[in-house]
């Protein structure tokens, strides 16, 4: 199942790198032969550092290890570089939905409500509407 992930975001990211401007935006080369997209006013931070791609039950994501502790890329980008918040931030999502297009213009930086109100809508469900399904047994809604 997450090999399925792995090379379908690995073709979303390339299709979505080939339609953007590389004056503004760089590749950042992750294990298993992935790359996230980040601005390039953040690239010489970010190449102090190996990072890594990791897969979860959400999506693949760039993360590496500073003193012992783990930063996923999009934390990185908003704490230490476009914010410099010393105030750590609850939850970020991606507009576009890809894990791995960390472009600062594609992070939001806002709790779980906005997270959620973010978020793919479930795949494996009977009804485009949210807590309506079918009932198999007697066929009804």
């Amino acid at each position: 199942m997450k090999n399925i992930e792995t090379s379908k975001i690995r073709t979303e990211i390339e299709q979505l790198f080939a339609n953007l401007d590389t004056e503004i935006y760089t590749k950042l080369q992750l294990t298993k032969n992935l790359y996230a997209v980040v601005d390039k006013y953040f690239e010489k931070d970010l190449i102090k550092f190996s990072w890594c791609s990791q897969e979860t039950n959400s999506g693949v994501y760039g993360c590496t290890s500073i003193k012992g502790e783990r930063y996923y890329l999009q934390r990185y980008i908003c704490e230490k570089l476009a914010l410099r918040s010393k105030k750590p931030i609850k939850q970020i999502s991606f507009k576009n939905k890809l894990t791995l297009d960390c472009r600062l213009k594609n992070l939001i930086n806002g709790g779980r409500s906005k997270a959620m109100q973010n978020r793919r809508p479930k795949s494996d469900t009977t009804s485009v509407y949210k807590g309506v399904y079918l009932n198999s047994s007697s066929t009804k809604w």
